[in-house]
């Protein structure tokens, strides 16, 4: 034989002992079975397939994470954010409550109910935190006598992952909370044309629930012979059981509903209706109370003037996304009057998601005690004044609601809505005036829009105040 032949020979043979045996062989790695059903695959390929698939080193990431964050910092910066409601305000000093708790755990999973996980093995969790949070928060929104123990008012609810999931739990409490013979057809959701996105994606894409949209006025306040009218209609429809969502501080106007004057209405219009009032006020519930306590505003109470109540952490408080939900008399399991008892976990689900980010409430806790919040909302509704006082000597008209730090203004030139990340709607901007916008970041957007030119258009926008509120004249600016 040729010495070529042999060559041959002996590369074939080394093929043979290097083939892949077959996925049905005992002990074979799932890797290896799933290269042998690829061996049609040419060899390069399945390398550059490998390559592709391969994670690049912790550190090596670590550097492109600095590196992407650094060429961010060059357009856009955290400390420049005029248009969203997210309180950055020293938020770096949360890192302190983190590394305390990877000192004990690296995970916490707040998978249980807060008010009931005693007799569960599960214990890397924070749920006593939670509870307290809930509780706290809670006092916030109880009647005088009985903020001293809440939890002795069957109030109950938990830290969600963000405010839609608290406004679905309210809205899915408030349907079944209606009376055994009302049937589901006689079930109606009420919700304001300037209410947050998540609520319409609620009732009408996630769950396909009769539903109205409220009509509003040129600020964003309810329009209530609108309302009166919505409800005589319903009652003629047969409609017996209202859940209406209401909102404390709608997303870009800042508008307050009054669940007083709305249960009022709906029952003057339906006697023989029930009401369920869920309230979204995901960044002025973080302040209300200070407003009822100092500044005159009317004060709701839950359990008497509205149903249950969603809070977003990161919005006035600031430091990690999340939400809290809370309501009186702790509800039937979401998919099961009877409740659903999860054996393996040893407790009674009532929650929406299951396994739940357990560093939010020691955080929450912790943001809470950080600052003297009342002094932080003087700050906060003086530097409303003073950006509505500018703004007018600049000949630009703006305005805030009562007891709000939402300012409405004209829109400014596209590059100024992104330098400061403004949100804006039919020619309509906002400032949320959190305590990490300071006077300095005021100053520097004042002064911006007068380099820029953006001035003229903004003077020139048809933003005026009638019996109505403020509005755009010709058509409703929507929110």
């Amino acid at each position: 034989m040729s010495e070529a032949a042999m060559a041959s020979k002996d590369r074939a043979a080394e093929a043979k002992m290097k083939r892949p045996r077959s996925s049905e062989s005992k002990g074979v790695p799932e890797a290896a079975a799933s290269s042998s059903l690829s061996s049609s695959t040419s060899s390069s390929s399945s390398s550059s397939k490998r390559a592709r698939m391969k994670s690049p080193p912790f550190d090596e990431y670590l550097q492109a994470v600095a590196s992407a964050l650094e060429e961010n910092d060059k357009h856009y910066t955290e400390q420049r954010v005029l248009g969203y409601p997210m309180n950055a305000k020293e938020t770096h000093r949360l890192q302190d409550v983190r590394r305390i708790i990877y000192n004990k755990f690296n995970v916490l999973n707040n998978c249980l109910d807060p008010f009931a996980s005693a007799n569960s093995n599960w214990k890397n969790h924070s749920l006593d935190q939670e509870r307290r949070l809930v509780t706290e928060l809670a006092r916030r929104f109880l009647p005088e006598e009985q903020r001293d123990d809440p939890g002795a008012h069957d109030v109950w609810g938990y830290v969600t992952g963000g405010g839609s999931e608290s406004n679905l739990i309210g809205i899915k409490a408030g349907l079944e909370r209606s009376p055994p013979t009302v049937r589901t057809k006689e079930k109606l959701v009420l919700y304001t044309e300037d209410a947050h996105y998540s609520i319409p994606k609620i009732v009408r894409e996630q769950m396909n629930l009769a539903s109205a949209a409220l009509p509003t006025k040129n600020d964003g306040t309810i329009d209530y012979t609108e309302l009166r009218n919505v409800a005589r209609v319903a009652r003629y429809m047969g409609h017996r059981h209202f859940v209406a969502a209401l909102t404390l501080g709608t997303t870009v106007k800042g508008a307050l509903d009054d669940p007083r004057r709305v249960r009022r209405i709906l029952l003057e219009e339906n006697p023989d209706a029930t009401v369920y009032i869920h309230l979204d006020a995901a960044l002025h519930g973080g302040f209300y109370e200070i407003c009822v306590r100092e500044y005159g505003a009317p004060n709701y109470q839950l359990g008497v003037d509205f149903d249950s109540i969603s809070i977003s952490m990161h919005k006035w408080f600031g430091g990690a996304i999340a939400s809290a939900y809370i309501r009186k008399e702790a509800p039937a399991c979401m998919c099961n009057e009877g409740g659903k008892y999860v054996s393996y976990l040893g407790f009674v689900d009532k929650s929406i998601s299951c396994s739940r980010d357990g560093f939010n409430a020691p955080l929450w806790l912790a943001r809470i005690r950080q600052f003297d919040w009342d002094r932080e909302y003087a700050d906060a509704r003086a530097s409303v004044a003073y950006l509505v006082e500018q703004l007018a000597a600049l000949g630009v008209p703006a305005w805030c609601h009562d007891h709000s730090i939402i300012v409405v203004l004209p829109a400014p030139g596209k590059e100024t809505c992104i330098r400061y990340q403004l949100a804006t709607h039919d020619g309509l901007a906002h400032i949320v005036l959190v305590p990490s916008a300071t006077r300095e970041l005021i100053d520097d957007f004042l002064q911006h829009i007068q380099e820029t030119g953006d001035l003229e258009a903004m003077r020139a926008f048809p933003l005026s105040y009638d019996e109505t509120g403020w509005g755009v004249a010709d058509h409703k600016a929507g929110a």
